[in-house]
Formats: C-alpha cells, sequence, structure tokens
C-alpha cells in the first residue's frame, strides 16, 4: 500500500512523463507543414 506522499511522487513523475511525450508529438506536427513547404518552394525554384 502507497502512502499520500509516494502516491502524489509518482502522480508527479507520470503527469511529467506525459507533458514531454505531448510536447513532442505536438513539436513533429509543426515541423512536418514546415518541412514539406519548404520542399514545395525549392522545387518550384528548381523548374
Amino acid at each position: 500500500m502507497m502512502l499520500g506522499p509516494e502516491i502524489v511522487q509518482q502522480m508527479t513523475e507520470k503527469i511529467k512523463m506525459i507533458r514531454e511525450k505531448m510536447r513532442a508529438s505536438q513539436s513533429r506536427r509543426r515541423v512536418t507543414p514546415i518541412r514539406e513547404e519548404k520542399m514545395w518552394n525549392f522545387r518550384k525554384e528548381i523548374t
């Protein structure tokens, strides 16, 4: 059985991990459109 402070510490660690995963996911979603736009502009310059 866990005591109060142990539960709080464990939940805090889980929340931090979830936030980090969410930030990484959001970052990937922002980078992909920017990368695609750069490739599109590059292709337009070549032709």
